[in-house]
């Protein structure tokens, strides 16, 4: 599925990886999704929110099937890849720079998730100096985990890192010390092998 290069930037390290046209196609494409494909697509543990993913995709008011961005696109990419590869993830519902109130119920789980496999005094650590800050910073798209293994994922296809997600991957990178990177997806060009 994705073809990887070497990592760029070491202080914000950037994975090159690449996607076929004909799945993008596909993610941006109504018929698609009505006719069910997207189940063999998505990985099953996403199929909860498969909803979420076909209305920002291919349905949103704003888009439509010949100028949609495909919304999710790239991190569903990098999920099938990472549960090749062993890992479990949390995508975008947790939070790692504030608490999560149990009312808040997208958050909560992912919220105690984190606590549970990082460590609930780093995580209260974490939320206190981020609290103090005027500038808040923004959580990476995903949180990649297996038994010995995290990393934080920030992933992309042309759009830049904002400056709150720099500054959630330094907050990361100087108090949690766990790995992070930016995984860049890019339409791969005719002749291109993908695996």
């Amino acid at each position: 599925m994705a073809l990887s290069n070497q990592i760029s930037n070491p202080e914000y390290p950037e994975i090159q990886k690449y996607y076929r046209k004909i799945d993008f196609d596909n993610w941006r494409n109504h018929n698609w999704w009505e006719n069910g494909e997207w189940e063999r697509y998505l990985p099953i543990e996403e199929h909860h929110r498969w909803d979420k993913f076909y209305n920002q995709a291919c349905k949103n008011k704003y888009n439509n099937y010949k100028k949609s961005p495909g919304y999710h696109f790239v991190e569903v990419l990098e999920m099938i890849e990472l549960k090749k590869n062993g890992y479990e993830w949390l995508y975008e519902n947790y939070y790692l720079f504030r608490n999560a109130r149990p009312t808040e119920e997208k958050w909560w789980s992912g919220t105690e998730k984190i606590k549970e496999i990082i460590g609930k005094s780093k995580i209260d650590k974490l939320h206190k100096i981020a609290s103090s800050m005027q500038l808040k910073p923004t959580e990476p798209d995903l949180f990649d985990y297996r038994k010995n293994n995290m990393i934080f994922g920030e992933v992309k296809r042309e759009d830049k890192l904002s400056l709150k997600q720099k500054l959630g991957f330094d907050l990361i990178k100087k108090y949690l010390k766990i790995e992070f990177r930016i995984v860049r997806y890019k339409e791969a060009l005719e002749g291109i092998c993908l695996r």
